[in-house]
C-alpha cells in the first residue's frame, strides 16, 4: 500500500517516525514531504527517513496566501507516487484537502482544540480524525479517539529509553565546545535542581493576538534563586541569556527532559513530552487543553498556571516534598499502566481499517507464547524478562502475541492484595501480548507450581481454538504434553536444566515423572532453544537423535542496562543510610530453594565475622518467593543488621541499584545464562557466580568476576568487593554480543521459518 505523509510541525516527526518506519519494514510505499523548517529537516535526516521539501510561508498573512501554491506543490507529488492514504497531525489543512481533491482517505491527528482557524480549514475535508480521548471537541462519526496522547507514539517505553550515562557525556561535550564550562560545572555539581525552562515564539496560526506569562529577564532572576536552568526557546536567543541556553541537537530534546529534575514550560507539547517522561511539570500558558487537563487531573504530573506567581509558587511546593521522586515515579507508573502505545495504535487502526487482503503488511504472523506467567503483572523473573524482551521485540516485527498463562490477580476477592503484590503491580511494566487466556484465576504467581500449572493446562487444552498455521513457542518442555496433537508448528526454549533442578530440588520420584513427561513432548518440537550452551550439551547427550533441532540463543540485555552516574549513585547510597566505604554485595533474583540464598547468608555472616572490615560489608537481597519467610527467620537468627530484605524492586530501577553496588552474587544450583549476571555487568558490577551453567563461558575469573565453590566463596566475595573498580570496564565490554537485536534476529528466523514450512504444507 502506499501511503504519504506531510509534516507540517517538527513535532509530527516524531509522532509519526516509528510509524512510517514499520509501514517501511512490511512493505508498504511512504512518501513523507516536509515544510522547509530546520529543525525538521534535521529530525527526519536523525531519525533516518527519506523526505521531499516543500514551500512554506511565515506569520499568519504570508501562510494563508501560501496555501494555493503549497497544494499545487503537494498536488504535483501525490500525482507522480499515487497515494493509497494520506496522514498529517494538526491543522495539516494539506493533506485533508488534497485527500478530497484525489478522491484519497485522508486521516489527520488532532489534539488542538483552540486552533480554530487551522481546524476550521482542515476537518471538513478530513475523511478520519484521530484525537485523544480527552479531546474536548465532539466531531462526530469521524472522529476515532485513542487512549492516550500522540507523545505516546515516541516516548513510550516500548520504543524510548534514557541512557543517561550517554546522554550526560553528549551533553558535557556540547557545553565545552560552546564555552560554557560554568553551566557545565553547576550540573556537575547539582547542589541545586536541574531546571528546563520551555520558552515558545508566539508566531504560531493559532497563537494569534496571544502573548505569554512569563517574563525571560524575571523569570530567569527569580529560578536563578531555587536552580539550575537550562533554557530551551523556540525563538532567538537573546545574547543576555545565552549563558542558560544549550544548542542541543533537535533529537536530544526528550534526552534533556528527562535529564532535568523539573520542567516549566509555555508548549504544551513539551509539557505533554516531560509528563510522559514522569517529570514534575508547570505548564504555563492561556490556552486549556485536553490532553493537558488530563496530565493534570487524572495523573497530577502537570501544574496548570494561570500567572507568573503561580509558576514560582508551585515549583516551591514541588521542591519541598519529601519523596518527590518516589511520587512521580508512581504516577508515572499509573499512566503507563492506563494509557496506550500510540504507534502500535495508529499501526493496528491502519491493518484493520485499509490494509488489503495481499498487502504484505496486513498478515500478522500469530505466535502462542505458553508460560506460567502473568503477562499483565510479571514480577522481575528470568522467564518473565525473556518473554517481555523478546515479545516486544516481536511486536515490533509484526507478530501478535496470544498468551497462555495465568490470572494472579483476584477477581473476586478470595486472595488479598498484600502490600507487597499491591508495589509490584503498580511498578511493573506488563509484557505484550495481544490476547490471553488464563489457566488459573485468583492467587499469587510465586504460589503457583509448575505441577499445577501443567494440570490446569490439560483440563483447558482440548476447549482451546487455535489455528494450525500459528506458531506455539512454550517455555518448559513438558508445557506441550496438553498440546501433543494440535498440529500447530511448536517450538520450546528450555531455561536451564529442568529435571536436573527437580531432582535436586524434589527428589527422584518428581523428576523421574518430569522426565517421562519431557520425553512424551520433545518430540513434537520443530526446534529446541537454548539459553545456555551448558543446557544444550546437557540434552544433546540426553536426545542424541534430536541434535539437528537443537539451537542455542542466550538471552538478550536491554539497552536501557547502562551505567548510572555517579552522583546518582552516591544519592542512592546516601538515601539508604550507606556510606562510600561500605562494600556492598548484592543478590537479584526469586526467593526459592534452587537459589541457595541460605548459603550465601550463611558464608557472608562468617565472613563479617572474621574480616578485619567485616563492619563495612553489607548484602542486599532484592526478589520475592515462597522462602521470604525462612529467609527473615534466618537473617533474624544470625542477628546481622548488615544483611537486608529489600523486598521487590522495579526493573527500571535496577540500573541504578547495579551501579550503586560493589558485586553482584549468584550461587545456584541450576542456572542456563542468568539475566541478571548480564544486567549487572552491563552496568559495570562483577559477578562472584559458583560454575554452572555457562557462566564459566562469560565470567573471566579476575576480569569480569570471580568463579567460586563451596571452598573459594568467602574468597570469591573478598576479592570482588575489594576489586570492583578496577573490573568495571571489562565488566561493560564482556556483554557486548547479547545485545537485543543480534539476538532477536535469531529467534525471527526460526519463527519465519518454521511458519513458512506451514504455510506451504497448507
Amino acid at each position: 500500500m502506499k501511503i504519504a505523509f506531510d509534516i507540517n510541525h517538527p513535532a509530527d516527526v516524531h509522532t509519526f517516525k516509528y510509524l512510517i518506519k514499520r509501514l517501511n519494514q512490511q512493505g508498504h510505499e511512504t512518501l513523507v514531504t516536509a515544510r522547509h523548517s530546520h529543525c525538521s529537516a534535521e529530525l527526519l535526516v536523525q531519525s533516518g527517513i527519506d523526505f521531499l521539501l516543500r514551500s512554506s510561508g511565515s506569520g499568519l498573512v504570508n501562510r494563508l496566501m501560501m496555501i494555493p501554491k503549497i497544494l499545487k506543490e503537494l498536488y504535483s507529488h501525490y500525482q507522480k507516487f499515487q497515494p493509497d492514504l494520506l496522514i498529517g497531525a494538526s491543522g495539516n489543512l494539506y493533506i485533508a484537502q488534497l485527500g478530497r481533491i484525489l478522491g484519497k482517505p485522508g486521516i489527520i491527528l488532532d489534539d488542538t482544540e483552540h486552533a480554530k482557524l487551522q481546524n476550521w480549514l482542515t476537518f471538513p475535508f478530513a475523511t478520519t480524525i484521530w484525537t485523544p480521548a480527552c479531546f474536548r471537541l465532539d466531531l462526530g462519526q469521524k472522529q476515532i479517539r485513542f487512549n492516550g496522547s500522540k507523545e505516546l507514539a515516541y516516548l513510550h517505553p516500548n520504543v524510548y529509553q534514557f541512557q543517561k550515562s550517554e546522554f550526560e557525556n553528549y551533553l558535557f561535550r556540547q557545553l565545552e565546545a560552546e564555552g560554557k564550562n560554568e553551566l557545565k560545572q553547576r550540573i556537575q555539581k547539582r547542589e541545586k535542581p536541574l531546571i528546563l525552562l520551555r520558552m515558545v515564539a508566539w508566531d504560531a496560526s493559532h497563537d494569534l493576538f496571544k502573548k505569554g506569562l512569563m517574563s525571560l529577564p524575571q523569570v530567569i532572576k527569580d529560578l536563578s534563586e531555587l536552580g539550575t536552568i537550562i533554557l530551551s526557546t523556540e525563538d532567538q536567543c537573546p545574547p543576555e541569556f545565552e549563558q542558560y541556553n544549550i544548542q542541543i541537537s533537535a533529537n536530544r530534546f526528550h534526552d534533556l527532559i528527562a535529564y532535568c529534575d523539573f520542567v516549566i514550560s509555555e508548549g504544551a507539547t513539551t509539557a505533554a513530552e516531560a509528563a510522559v517522561l514522569g517529570k514534575p511539570t508547570i505548564y504555563c500558558n492561556v490556552f486549556e487543553l485536553g490532553y493537558i487537563d488530563e496530565y493534570d487531573q487524572r495523573y497530577n504530573l502537570i501544574v496548570q498556571a494561570k500567572n507568573y506567581e503561580q509558576v514560582i509558587e508551585n515549583l516551591k511546593k514541588y521542591m519541598q516534598l519529601p519523596d518527590l521522586n518516589e511520587i512521580f515515579m508512581q504516577r508515572h507508573a499509573k499512566l503507563l499502566r492506563e494509557r496506550e502505545d500510540i504507534t502500535e495504535w495508529m499501526y493496528q487502526f491502519l491493518e484493520k481499517n485499509y490494509f488489503k487482503k495481499n498487502d504484505p503488511g496486513r498478515i500478522r504472523r500469530q505466535v502462542y507464547q505458553i508460560a506460567k506467567v502473568d503477562p499483565r503483572h510479571a514480577p522481575t523473573g528470568g522467564i518473565e524478562n525473556y518473554l517481555a524482551t523478546v515479545t516486544n521485540q516481536l511486536r515490533q516485527r509484526n507478530f501478535q502475541i496470544n498468551f497462555i498463562g495465568l490470572n494472579e490477580l483476584p477477581k473476586n476477592g478470595k486472595t488479598t492484595l498484600t502490600p507487597e503484590l499491591k508495589a509490584k503491580i503498580q511498578h511493573s511494566r506488563s509484557i505484550y501480548f495481544d490476547r490471553i487466556t488464563s489457566v488459573f484465576n485468583n492467587f499469587r504467581t510465586e504460589f503457583a507450581t509448575n505441577t499445577q500449572f501443567l494440570w490446569r493446562l490439560c483440563l483447558k487444552a482440548p476447549f482451546l481454538k487455535i489455528n494450525p498455521t500459528h506458531l506455539m513457542h512454550f517455555h518448559r518442555p513438558d508445557f506441550a504434553l496438553p498440546f501433543i496433537f494440535f498440529s500447530n508448528p511448536k517450538v520450546c526454549t528450555i531455561h536451564g536444566e529442568p529435571g536436573e533442578l527437580i531432582k535436586v530440588t524434589k527428589g527422584l520420584t518428581f523428576a523421574y515423572l518430569y522426565n517421562f513427561f519431557e520425553r512424551l513432548a520433545i518430540r513434537s518440537f520443530k526446534r529446541l532453544i537454548f539459553v545456555s550452551e551448558s543446557a544444550l550439551k546437557y540434552y544433546q547427550k540426553k536426545f542424541p537423535d534430536l541434535r539437528e533441532q537443537m539451537q542455542v540463543i542466550p538471552p538478550a540485555i536491554d539497552s536501557y542496562f547502562i551505567r548510572q552516574s555517579e552522583r546518582d549513585r552516591k544519592k542512592w547510597r546516601e538515601k539508604n543510610g550507606w556510606s562510600e566505604t561500605d562494600k556492598i554485595l548484592l543478590f537479584v533474583g526469586r526467593l526459592e530453594k534452587e537459589k541457595q540464598l541460605d548459603k550465601i547468608i550463611q558464608n557472608f555472616h562468617k565472613l563479617r565475622q572474621v574480616h578485619p572490615a567485616g563492619n563495612d560489608f553489607r548484602l542486599l537481597i532484592i526478589g520475592e518467593g515462597r522462602l521470604k519467610e525462612a529467609i527473615e527467620k534466618q537473617i533474624e537468627q544470625c542477628g546481622d543488621s548488615h544483611i537486608h530484605l529489600m523486598g521487590f524492586y522495579p526493573k527500571s530501577e535496577l540500573p541504578l541499584v547495579y551501579t550503586s553496588v560493589d558485586a553482584t552474587i549468584i550461587y545456584s544450583m541450576s542456572e542456563g545464562l542468568p539475566g541478571v549476571v548480564l544486567e549487572s555487568l552491563a552496568c559495570g558490577t562483577p559477578v562472584v557466580a559458583n560454575q554452572v551453567g555457562d557462566l564459566p563461558q562469560l565470567i573471566e575469573h579476575g576480569k569480569n568476576g570471580y568463579l567460586v565453590d563451596a571452598n573459594s566463596l568467602k574468597d570469591g566475595i573478598i576479592l570482588a568487593l575489594e576489586n570492583s573498580p578496577r573490573l568495571r570496564e571489562a565488566c561493560i565490554v564482556s556483554i557486548e554480543k547479547y545485545r537485543v537485536d543480534f539476538i532477536m534476529n535469531k529467534l525471527v528466523s526460526i519463527y519465519e521459518n518454521e511458519l513458512s514450512k506451514t504455510n506451504k504444507e497448507s
